[in-house]
């Protein structure tokens, strides 16, 4: 596992890199069994409500499973996978990692220094060419992909305030992101 930190409106956002079959031993997880309830009983839509002990995710490559050990249903997680929009159920997962793969971590231990511990966000996602209007105030963080903002080229893991006028941005390429509602 290699994490590497990054800032993003005063929280920070880890971006981790799994080698398939990893195993892995974290703040989450012993021997790739998930042993803490990672899913969101305060998701409104696609707005995160800031809860306790919530760690947000958004896969940008690669595939893992989720298998609950109980039931032994299967949930696969591909790229855009993001548990503000698909959260994981309550239970004890063993967790896989089919390929080599990129995500994205908000947790609210790394982040115990903020209230709240993890931020309200909203999932963001364009695919190459499309164009979305963002309003002044927006606090957008590029995760992964290009945008054209104004004629520049943004791309991801990058911080971007609308702080002037509302603007239109066009995915030069597929794009994955958060807007930070706090």
């Amino acid at each position: 596992m290699e994490g590497k930190p990054y800032p993003a409106f005063g929280y920070v956002i880890v971006r981790v890199k799994l080698k398939a079959g990893e195993i892995v031993n974290d703040e989450v997880m012993q021997n790739n069994v998930c042993l803490v309830d990672t899913s969101s009983p305060n998701t409104q839509g696609n707005v995160i409500s800031g809860y306790s002990g919530g760690f947000i995710w958004m896969l940008l490559s690669g595939v893992h499973t989720y298998t609950d050990v109980a039931t032994g249903v299967v949930d696969r997680h591909e790229r855009g996978f993001t548990n503000l929009i698909r959260p994981i159920k309550p239970g004890i997962h063993k967790f896989e990692v089919i390929e080599d793969s990129d995500y994205i971590c908000i947790s609210p231990i790394i982040n115990e220094n903020r209230s709240p511990t993890t931020p309200k966000l909203e999932h963001f996602s364009l695919s190459q060419n499309q164009s979305k209007s963002l309003s002044i105030g927006t606090k957008l963080y590029l995760v992964d992909g290009i945008l054209n903002i104004s004629g520049s080229e943004v791309s991801g893991m990058r911080q971007i305030s609308i702080k002037s006028e509302d603007c239109t941005v066009t995915a030069i390429s597929d794009c994955l992101g958060f807007i930070f509602k706090d």
